[in-house]
């Protein structure tokens, strides 16, 4: 017999919310908690193979954290009751991206090209593509402002941040 490394520990599930879109997915000896452990493995392997072909500027992803990150401040702050516990990823990144552009149009502020061109970028994405980079904000390290831009970060998390060429506009600006 061959010697094993250490066991980890099993994780339990309770499928909760979830139990009706995981009831229809039981095939045999299986519990509600094996298919949600098995399709949690196999949601992240999803994540992960979407957030493989995702091109951000460090720009975009600057932008992105900061939109999630001032809206879990916004809702941990709120107060209210109703906020879901599930959201669909794909739909709440977008719309986090629309918000910002539409509240500063809102104010008389003229969004930069470059918040349009996020704003259509996004909403080119797949719906997993957007849930693979919302993924990715989540696991940012930090939790302050300034560090949402460090390529580094980007790069522990498999986001390989690049530089977007500089337009005439930016010259001319500064």
């Amino acid at each position: 017999m061959k010697p094993q490394g250490p066991r980890e520990a099993p994780i339990s599930f309770r499928p909760g919310k979830l139990r009706a879109a995981i009831r229809p997915r039981a095939r045999g000896p299986l519990t509600e908690g094996q298919i949600a452990k098995r399709d949690l493995g196999r949601y992240y392997l999803l994540l992960s193979e979407a957030l493989a072909g995702i091109k951000l500027t460090t720009y975009e992803g600057r932008v992105l954290a900061r939109l999630a990150w001032n809206e879990d401040v916004r809702e941990s702050f709120s107060g209210d009751p109703f906020i879901p516990e599930h959201r669909n990823p794909s739909e709440y990144l977008l719309q986090l991206v629309k918000n910002e552009v539409s509240s500063m149009e809102q104010v008389g502020d003229t969004p930069s090209p470059r918040l349009y061109g996020l704003a259509d970028k996004v909403e080119k994405m797949t719906t997993i593509e957007r849930a693979a980079v919302l993924d990715a904000i989540d696991r940012l390290p930090g939790d302050s402002e300034e560090q949402f831009g460090n390529p580094n970060d980007w790069q522990l998390i498999g986001v390989y941040l690049v530089e977007q060429p500089l337009t005439v506009d930016d010259v001319v600006r500064h």
